[in-house]
């Protein structure tokens, strides 16, 4: 069953368009995840699923319903939640009140404080620590559980790695299978290729807003990644030809996305 569906999505900052034309679909329960570089539209993508962006065209449906006027806190009672960049934690609160703040429009679902906190076993033992004296990769994880608290149908999470260390990103993209095996739709918007393509059953790729290469992690080679990635070759040629579908390249698959792809990691991760 296709839960988010986006048809012809363009929506812009001022007078530039940040996405051109997207078209994208996440089945109830996949795990998508949107790469790109810094500027390739992808945070602007998640304002306008979140509601915080107004599209300038297009549609978005979530759940064969057409939310694309439907405000921000419609849509998250709808079941549509987002973890912004940059974490934005209450940080006078402790962990366990900004985990609350999450359920002020908690939904029907399986996720509480309990679960919340097996999912990230340390949780319990700093329930009652202030979030700002947390590490960033900790707030991260609260940023997540706090979006979990209100039991979401898609969970929308924006640069998951951005300034953390790699061990510790690789232990929060741990968690997502496990956030997915609950029913949740994730979608995450990321640079950091690698652990993207590690968890992903599908993965979209933008350039200027436009997306120029789809497919299963498996099915996308090293070279077809990095070329859709920085513009090269024939995913450059798409965008400029106005081509916004996939990019059809040869080659062999890349496998689980471990291999080839750690030079497109911001993080240096090899």
């Amino acid at each position: 069953m296709t839960l988010l569906e986006v048809d012809t999505l363009t929506v812009h900052h001022g007078q530039l368009p940040a996405i051109r034309e997207l078209s994208l679909s996440a089945a109830e329960g996949q795990l998508l995840a949107v790469i790109g570089a810094n500027g390739a539209g992808k945070s602007t993508l998640l304002g306008a699923l979140a509601g915080i962006l107004r599209p300038s065209t297009g549609t978005i449906r979530f759940d064969e319903l057409d939310v694309t006027a439907l405000p921000a806190h419609k849509r998250v009672a709808a079941g549509i939640a987002l973890v912004p960049e940059g974490r934005r934690l209450f940080g006078s609160l402790t962990l366990e009140e900004n985990l609350k703040v999450g359920a002020y429009r908690r939904r029907p679902g399986p996720w509480d404080i309990d679960r919340v906190m097996d999912l990230f076993g340390w949780m319990r033992e700093r329930a009652r620590q202030r979030s700002s004296l947390l590490s960033g990769g900790e707030q991260q994880a609260v940023a997540i559980g706090r979006a979990l608290m209100g039991n979401p149908r898609l969970l929308l999470l924006d640069e998951v790695s951005l300034g953390l260390a790699p061990i510790v990103v690789r232990r929060l993209y741990e968690a997502l299978p496990r956030i997915q095996e609950s029913g949740t739709t994730v979608l995450v918007v990321e640079q950091d290729v690698s652990q993207a393509m590690r968890v992903a059953d599908e993965v979209i790729c933008l350039l200027e807003g436009r997306a120029v290469l789809s497919g299963t992690p498996v099915s996308l080679t090293a070279e077809q990644v990095e070329r859709a990635y920085f513009g090269r070759g024939v995913a450059a040629r798409a965008v400029e030809s106005g081509n916004v579908g996939s990019v059809a390249l040869d080659g062999g698959a890349v496998g689980d996305g471990a291999t080839g792809t750690a030079g497109l990691d911001p993080a240096g991760e090899a």
